[in-house]
């Protein structure tokens, strides 16, 4: 593609986003696959971004966000991101610090660790350099990862008084989220052998 962009002259001026959803969990703390775990091996990817003009060059040092994309890429085509969007222009590195950013885990039906053998939930929330992880089933935690970016060591018990503003945050945060659907689709043919293809479901 870059190839073919640099021999029609479109290179210069053409943006290029190279990005991934997820990791994967090759057996680390007993997970398989991704969906279900809340470490870093799963939630820290990549996001690579090549600007117009080659503007912007260098690594972003702040904690990042994939909803950061949209609006970035909004902001460089001259458009205004619309309100709603919760992402941050990446091109202003200043309006990036102090942020809050949050993730979540669901049940999968794959491997899983014994103290979530029903599929746990997870809600991750990142406030530089600490990342804290509440499971469904009462598990917390709690690390450094400017020190412990392997997410080895756990400070929830030592650090109750972050422990206890992230986790208000984090509260604060679900009370904002919409309420989830109930309503129930049913999938057939073609569209459910590709979801069974793709391991979505079973």
């Amino acid at each position: 593609m870059i190839d073919w962009l640099k021999r029609h002259q479109a290179y210069d001026n053409t943006m290029i986003v190279v990005a991934s959803d997820h990791g994967e969990a090759f057996g680390e703390r007993r997970y398989i696959g991704h969906g279900n775990s809340p470490y870093n091996n799963v939630l820290h990817v990549a996001l690579m971004i090549k600007y117009p003009g080659n503007a912007h060059p260098g690594v972003e040092s702040q904690p990042v966000s994939l909803i950061d994309v949209a609006p970035t890429v909004l902001n460089t085509l001259g458009l205004n991101a619309p309100p709603a969007l919760q992402g941050r222009d990446l091109t202003h590195p200043d309006a990036l610090a102090g942020r809050t950013l949050y993730s979540e885990t669901f049940p999968c039906p794959v491997m899983r660790p014994p103290e979530c053998r029903n599929g746990c939930a997870s809600h991750v929330v990142l406030q530089w350099p600490y990342k804290y992880i509440d499971r469904s089933n009462g598990k917390r935690e709690l690390f450094d990862l400017a020190h412990d970016p392997l997410e080895e060591h756990t400070l929830y018990s030592s650090q109750r008084e972050i422990t206890a503003k992230i986790r208000g945050d984090l509260e604060a945060w679900m009370k904002t989220l919409p309420a989830h659907s109930t309503q129930k689709q049913s999938v057939g043919g073609d569209d459910l052998r590709r979801l069974k293809g793709l391991g979505y479901t079973q």
